[in-house]
């Protein structure tokens, strides 16, 4: 998860401050604890995508 949010945000300090983010949509749970399940790790890995993309998240 750490490697595609580095490819997205380019640099490791940001990517590592997003996934350390607690995020409403996820129950307030971090980016980085709802990876942990598959379920959240698709919905950060869309989240990245659409970030990637310049859809809002």
């Amino acid at each position: 998860m750490l490697l595609r949010a580095v490819e997205v945000f380019g640099k490791a300090q940001k990517a590592l401050s997003w996934l350390n983010t607690a995020n409403i949509e996820l129950s307030g749970k971090t980016l980085r604890v709802a990876a942990q399940t598959d379920e959240g790790k698709a919905k950060v890995l869309g989240v990245l995508f659409d970030l990637e993309h310049g859809f809002p998240a």
